[in-house]
């Protein structure tokens, strides 16, 4: 088949019609080159976004097609070459054979992969290399470029103007760096002309005008390794050659009569030569130099203005001796000339080189403090305003040169750290501290430069900024009252006396420093910062002494001890004696009366006590529940009997655990003689308190008989599951504060329920005064401590209480109980049940935002609480809201399943709700069942006997307690498996609870069971009660305190 057979008619048979309008585009743009042409194959490039190989194969079937581009069968760079190849056959005279069926080759993935591989096919075009070449006039010179053909043998054939649309074309080859070249000089063409350039208009060049020293010194880091010439009239053009070696320039001084003469030398591949006219300072940054035909890089300098006088014929630097040290002080401000200068050894010269020595010069300006920054070499100050190599200094009558050799590194070192200190500067000589800054600055980080070195003046000439540096006197005298001590403080600076009303202003609010009555400003040390903080967050001032608690004793010692003067009165000195010889707590025997053994950790907790006791301190005894509390304490009441104690001690419990003290006392203690103050028949005096050792009440009896009780003296008053005075504005704290005890102690495993106001009013039961007033405890701790999460404030309480707590738990002292697992135990609800919770929730929910909206968040509280026990008890059991439903309970019917397992296989169980009406349905399911169980919630009132029956009958298997009632005071060691129906808002009550059954005296593995129905209010809640905890092991216990921690986002999550 013939060539001229492949005509545009079919090719647009062959193509799409967009494929075929893009081929034609690309022939018209003359971007195809036939490579090669045979009888049977041609082979053709072309340009598009990369350069394609097109191959057409002329077989007898037919033609066959491929293409190197990722377009499938026939594309746009086939219709091209088709194109190309129709053109060429212009000239044909035969008509065009009939037209057959192309043959269109796929091109196999593997040979695509080898034609970009393989070596490109040789192309028959000219290539071009560019060409660059310098002309020099007297002051200035001209950059020109062209291009020259690169023959076979590759040397350079004709030249010829390069044009912009060459570059980047395949057949002018250059490199990267000649590419920016010539991108530069076609964006310059013409410049420095002052308009048409005439001479070059109908010239091959490119050209571009410079001054001599123009600051392109880059264009000649480019060039190395191509093509450059220098252009000489008449003569032709010779290679430039770019020399390896770079140069240095150095300033050699002479003395030629009564002046002083200055040249510069070119210092070059062992040439030293002064600069003259014969070179051209062609450019600079960096400064390259033409000598003859040989380009010079020069490092160490790159400003060509102060070479360029030196190249004009009749210029010579010559200055008056008398006027040359001024002249070198004022030129060796650029340091490159300071650098590179040679004096004549004539000169008279001193040259230091030394360690410098940072000066700061002190000034008021503008409200502010200004620091001038000064260096000294010996005896010689210098500015910091430049980083110089070199410096030139002269004498008082100018005769004599110093020339001094410093330390940029160093006086960059000082600089940075001045600016570290605070100090601002835009010229590194001056700079300024902000007015407000200003006394923290000259406190605190001028000292801390002094000692890195610096040297201070003008200090003392300060008026706005004038402070003191001297350490403060103290005086101190402490005097004794029966609950506080007095302490007396003078503090003054120079003998200028600060009140301690003014102290303690500054010390509340942070202050660092305190204005003294002469105007001038004082600093105030760190450590008696501290110390005087927590003497004015405990203490109550009144004039000038301070009045604390005697458990503030230390705080006081702390402060004596750094005064340069102390006194104290024989009360104040014995007691603070005492505690400073302590060598620790002395172990006393156990009375051989109680009929118990006392574990080492009780033992431990029984010699604290006594501690506690020989000091006058309240403790506050807090081991986790089942530890033992109540028989540490019994052995502490067996002793004081033994010592004939008049006065009985009071013992004030929950009404559900008055049994179990009347209980362990009996059992442990039989010798002591018990008056229960309980019951509507109790009497309404203390007539006979005083003919018993202990008098046992309950904390609602104290607070109805509080008028009378008040009135007696008691040895002990203690008070067991002490969180019922967890509220301190209550009738029942109010009453226990004004109880008439010599020693005062509290038992609770749970000393922090709610928030930190709960351990203030215990320990204002135990040790008033300790923790300060509540106004005071709330603004030094609670607040710093639940709101901005204070960990000074938290420290601080906590070193505050550490003496008066003991708590051991489970894990650290009673290693010998059984172990405890616990699980979670996730039910689905039924579908009636859900459908049910789905209709309230979704009620609640448009109620509730819409009255958040409305109203804000506080005052939908009822509504939102409200909702929240709905969905709680519809969770447990729909029975709950609608007694009367026929609905169902996933929850419930999975427990009674459990129980029945439980019951079958011999074990016992204890069964918490905090819902009385679950606890009746659980009730009947078992009565149905047949299960023997026991019952106890709020309105039981033979415990003691419901209790007995659990732990001692084989046959009841079940005990049902209403988890508020029942979760405190009671040994229930029979059972191994604990069932929690549903989550109370505390994890603390449940663990109370618990411990019901993983106390002492248990010998099995204990299951404890935590039932939570999924995709409701109690899953979600419990969430949220780990991301709202802000207390150490501080959980909320209540629905209000719950409400407070939650945001309006929280509530939508719980009801969406």
């Amino acid at each position: 088949m013939s060539w001229e057979n492949l005509t545009k008619a079919r090719l647009r048979e062959l193509s799409k019609e967009k494929t075929y309008s893009h081929g034609r585009s690309y022939f018209l743009d003359n971007k195809v080159t036939i490579i090669r042409r045979t009888e049977h194959i041609i082979e053709a490039r072309v340009k598009g976004d990369s350069i394609y190989q097109v191959t057409i194969m002329n077989r007898p079937e037919g033609f066959d097609f491929t293409c190197t581009c990722s377009d499938d069968i026939f594309c746009k760079h086939i219709v091209a070459v088709g194109m190309k190849i129709d053109a060429n056959n212009s000239l044909k005279t035969n008509p065009p054979a009939s037209p057959q069926r192309a043959q269109v080759r796929r091109l196999p993935e593997w040979e695509k992969f080898v034609r970009t591989v393989e070596p490109p096919i040789t192309a028959s075009i000219p290539l071009w290399k560019p060409v660059f070449n310098i002309e020099l006039n007297n002051n200035h010179w001209t950059f020109l470029v062209e291009k020259a053909f690169l023959r076979k043998d590759g040397q350079l054939g004709r030249r010829s103007r390069l044009k912009i649309n060459e570059v980047g074309t395949e057949n002018l080859l250059l490199n990267h760096k000649e590419r920016f070249i010539l991108s530069y000089v076609f964006a310059h063409e013409n410049h420095g002309f002052g308009g048409m350039n005439m001479k070059y208009l109908y010239t091959n060049h490119v050209a571009i005008r410079h001054a001599l020293g123009a600051d392109c010194g880059f264009l000649f880091d480019l060039l190395v390794g191509s093509y450059l010439f220098l252009e000489k009239d008449g003569h032709g053009a010779v290679v430039v050659q770019i020399s390896d070696e770079p140069a240095k320039i150095i300033f050699k001084t002479t003395i030629e009569g009564r002046d002083v003469a200055c040249k510069p030398y070119l210092l070059w591949n062992k040439i030293e030569e002064p600069i003259e006219q014969s070179h051209f300072i062609l450019t600079q940054n960096p400064i390259w130099i033409l000598r003859e035909s040989t380009l010079i890089k020069v490092e160490g300098t790159t400003n060509a203005e102060m070479l360029l006088p030196f190249v004009e014929a009749r210029f010579n630097l010559r200055v008056p001796q008398s006027e040359f040290p001024t002249f070198l002080q004022r030129v060796a401000n650029n340091p490159e000339f300071a650098r590179n200068i040679q004096l004549d050894k004539k000169l008279e010269i001193l040259e230091i080189n030394a360690v410098p020595t940072a000066r700061l010069y002190l000034q008021e300006t503008n409200s502010s403090l200004q620091v001038i920054l000064k260096y000294a070499y010996e005896n010689h100050e210098v500015t910091s305003n430049n980083y110089q190599d070199v410096t030139f200094l002269t004498s008082q009558f100018k005769r004599k040169i110093t020339k001094l050799i410093r330390d940029p590194n160093l006086e960059k070192n000082y600089q940075r750290l001045l600016q570290k200190s605070g100090a601002t500067t835009s010229d590194y000589t001056t700079f300024s501290i902000a007015e407000d800054k200003a006394i923290q600055w000259l406190h605190l980080a001028a000292p801390e430069l002094m000692s890195q070195g610096f040297e201070l003046f003008g200090e003392s000439d300060l008026k706005e900024f004038r402070i003191r540096r001297s350490t403060p006197r103290i005086r101190t005298e402490v005097s004794s009252a029966i609950d506080w001590f007095d302490l007396k403080v003078s503090f003054d600076f120079d003998g200028i006396l600060v009140s301690l009303a003014a102290l303690k202003k500054a010390v509340r609010k942070g202050e660092q420093f305190i204005t003294l009555s002469d105007g001038s400003t004082a600093h105030i040390p760190e450590d008696l910062q501290r110390k005087f903080h927590q003497l004015f967050l405990l203490g109550e001032i009144n004039d000038d002494a301070i009045r604390l608690s005697r458990f503030h004793v230390t705080l006081i010692d702390t402060l004596a001890e750094t005064a340069d003067q102390r006194l104290a009165d024989v009360d104040y000195s014995h007691f603070i004696n005492k505690l400073r010889h302590f060598q620790g707590i002395e172990q006393h025997p156990v009375l051989e009366t109680l009929n118990g053994k006392l574990r080492p950790y009780q033992y431990a907790g029984y010699n604290w006590l006594i501690f506690l006791q020989d000091h006058k301190f309240g403790g506050f005894l807090a081991d986790d529940m089942g530890l033992g509390k109540t028989i540490q304490t019994i052995a502490i009441l067996l002793r004081e009997k033994s010592r004939n104690v008049k006065e009985p001690s009071l013992i004030v419990a929950p009404n559900s655990v008055v049994f179990n003290w009347t209980h362990e006392l009996e059992r442990f203690a039989p010798s002591l003689k018990i008056f229960q103050q309980v019951g509507q028949s109790r009497p309404r005096s203390t007539e006979e308190f005083e003919k018993f050792d202990i008098v046992l009440t309950t904390y609602g009896t104290l607070r109805r008989d509080i008028a009378f009780m008040k009135d007696f003296k008691y040895n002990y008053a203690i008070l067991d599951e002490s969180q019922n005075i967890k509220n301190p504005g209550s009738q029942t704290a109010k009453a226990a504060r004004i109880l008439n005890a010599r020693h005062n102690l509290v038992l609770t495993g749970t000393p922090i329920e709610n928030n930190t106001l709960e351990l203030w009013s215990q320990m204002s039961f135990l040790n008033p005064g300790l923790l300060g007033t509540l106004r005071q405890f709330q603004e030094n701790f609670a607040t710093p401590i639940e709101k901005t999460g204070s960990t000074a404030a938290a420290e601080l309480l906590q070193k505050l209480i550490y003496p008066f707590i003991l708590r051991r738990t489970k894990s650290q002292v009673a290693s010998e109980l059984p172990p405890k697992t616990e699980s979670i135990c996730y039910t689905n609800m039924t579908e009636s049940q859900e459908k049910f919770y789905s209709y309230w929730k979704d009620y609640y929910r448009a109620t509730i935002l819409q009255e958040i909206d409305k109203k804000g968040i506080d005052k939908a509280r009822f509504t939102v609480l409200e909702g929240l026990m709905k969905l709680r008890q519809i969770a447990c059991h729909p029975m709950l809201v609608e007694p009367d439903t026929n609905r169902d309970s996933g929850k419930f019917d999975a427990l009674s399943e459990q129980l029945e397992e439980i019951v079958a296989e011999g074990h016992k169980v204890l069964v918490f709700s905090q819902f009385v009406k679950m606890l009746t349905i659980m009730r009947n399911k078992l009565d149905n069942l047949g299960i023997q169980y026991s019952y106890l919630d709020g309105r039981t009132r033979d415990r003691a006997r419901k209790v007995n029956e659990f732990q001692s009958d084989n046959e009841v298997k079940v005990f049902l307690i209403s988890l508020r009632a029942g979760g405190v005071g009671l040994n229930l060691t029979a059972a191994d498996y604990v069932i929690h129906f549903d989550p109370w808002w505390n994890p603390a009550v449940e663990i109370q609870a618990t411990d019901r059954a993983h106390r002492i005296g248990q010998d099995k593995h204990v299951f404890v069971y935590k039932y939570i129905t999924e995709g409701t209010v109690e899953e979600k809640v419990l969430k949220l009660q780990e991301k709202k905890r802000q207390l150490v092991d501080q959980l909320i216990s209540t629905d209000r305190a719950f409400f407070k921690q939650l945001s309006t986002e929280d509530i939508h999550s719980l009801f969406d």
